[in-house]
This record gives structure tokens, C-alpha cells and sequence, in this order.
């Protein structure tokens, strides 16, 4: 087992990326890895208002999904955006928003390494 020291020092030491699939965070709840990881120092986004991450989700979702769309010559956007509030509407119901979240944030750390 790890002193407390040891475990900030991991995260003093690595990046978050790296610290998310260490062994520090087996058995641990989120609040407990936040708790070590703003201990040391990282910065954490923290969506506390509830359903605070669908609201996030839906944002990125439009703006990709717009992102997108100007590529593409005559295209429809209000079908798009039917199509995209039906997916969307699934997951929130499933509850996969911060799921959801946390694959993007993995997505967009990946392409910019």
C-alpha cells in the first residue's frame, strides 16, 4: 500500500491521462481520485450542477455536428439536428452523458498527442 505522499507524487509526476489508469485508482470512487488529484495540484473540471454534463454534451454535440456540416454542400441541417436530439434524448434517458464526456475528453487528448 501507498503512503499519501506516494500518491501525490504520482500525480505531481504524470500526467492525469496516465494517473486515470494507474493502479492509485483501483477501488477508489471518483470523489477519492478528484480529491488526490486536485491535492496535487491538477485541474479538474467539476460539472456539480445536475444534469450539468447532458447540458455540456448537447453543446459539443451541436457544435461538432455544425463543424461538420459546413462541409457538405446543400446539406439539411434541421434534419441533422432531429437526428442528433433523437441520439441525444437516448442517452440521456440510458444516463451515458458523462460517459459520453469522458470518451470525448480521451478522443480529443489522443489527436492532440
Amino acid at each position: 500500500m501507498r503512503s499519501k505522499a506516494e500518491k501525490l507524487e504520482i500525480f505531481r509526476s504524470a500526467d492525469i491521462y496516465s494517473v486515470i489508469s494507474s493502479e492509485f485508482c483501483l477501488g477508489r470512487s471518483p470523489e477519492e481520485i478528484f480529491a488526490a488529484a486536485a491535492e496535487a495540484g491538477a485541474k479538474i473540471i467539476q460539472l456539480r450542477e445536475k444534469n450539468k454534463g447532458d447540458k455540456y454534451l448537447y453543446e459539443l454535440s451541436v457544435l461538432g455536428l455544425k463543424k461538420r456540416l459546413r462541409s457538405i454542400p446543400y446539406a439539411n441541417e434541421s434534419i441533422y439536428i432531429k437526428r442528433l436530439e433523437k441520439e441525444y434524448t437516448t442517452i440521456v434517458k440510458m444516463g451515458f452523458s458523462d460517459y459520453f464526456l469522458i470518451v470525448w475528453d480521451y478522443v480529443k487528448y489522443a489527436k492532440k498527442s
